[in-house]
C-alpha cells in the first residue's frame, strides 16, 4: 500500500491534521488529527510502498522499550484508520 498523494498533513492551530473535503452538498469535510507519532509515521511512509510489517518495524524503532504485541496492535490500528478513511492506495 501507499499513502494517497492527494492528502497532505497540515499544521493548524498547533495540531497535525489531514483535511478530507466532501463532495459539495453531499458530505461534510472530515478532519483527522494526528499525534506526534502518527505525524512522524506519515512522514516516514510518504512516497513509498509499505506493509503493516513496515509500520510495526518503524514503531518499534521509536518505542524500543514497549511490548511487541502492543506496538503491533497500535500499528494495525493506525493502518486500519488510514484504510478506513481512504488515506492509502492499496
Amino acid at each position: 500500500m501507499r499513502l494517497n498523494p492527494k492528502f497532505k498533513v497540515r499544521e493548524m492551530a498547533g495540531e497535525h491534521v489531514v483535511l478530507m473535503q466532501g463532495k459539495q452538498g453531499v458530505e461534510m469535510t472530515k478532519v483527522i488529527a494526528f499525534n506526534d507519532v502518527a505525524n512522524e509515521l506519515w512522514k516516514d511512509l510518504s512516497d513509498k510502498d509499505f506493509t503493516l510489517e513496515d509500520v510495526i518495524s518503524t514503531l518499534e524503532s521509536y518505542f524500543e522499550e514497549y511490548d511487541e504485541e502492543v506496538v503491533a496492535k497500535d500499528a494495525k490500528k493506525f493502518v486500519d484508520t488510514l484504510i478506513e478513511h481512504k488515506l492509502v492506495i492499496e
